[in-house]
């Protein structure tokens, strides 16, 4: 288990959030729920938090800060393209993150 992944991906003004802002609002919805102070919360939490030894590999520790600045980038101002490239990445991130 990996509770900081699990905050961040699930709930309230999660990556989640974002994601959903994104299929139905565009960068714009993605970009709030990505500036939201919890979401940034939880980033923080997540950067901070090191992935379980059990989970812990050299291409998940690079997801990882990847992951952190993707989505640090779809908050930040910017052209709608720069904002969803940010986003598809973070998702690619995310899939090496959650791989078994």
């Amino acid at each position: 288990m990996w509770p900081a992944l699990e905050a961040l991906t699930s709930g309230e003004e999660s990556m989640s959030s974002v994601g959903m802002g994104m299929d139905r609002g565009g960068p714009a919805e993605a970009r709030k729920a990505a500036s939201s102070a919890r979401f940034k919360e939880l980033l923080d939490d997540f950067e901070k938090t090191p992935i379980p030894s059990s989970f812990a590999t050299s291409e998940r520790e690079l997801a990882k800060k990847e992951l952190v600045a993707n989505l640090r980038k779809v908050a930040e101002d910017g052209p709608d393209s720069e904002v969803k490239a940010a986003y598809d990445k973070a998702r690619e991130n995310m899939k090496i993150l959650a791989s078994p």
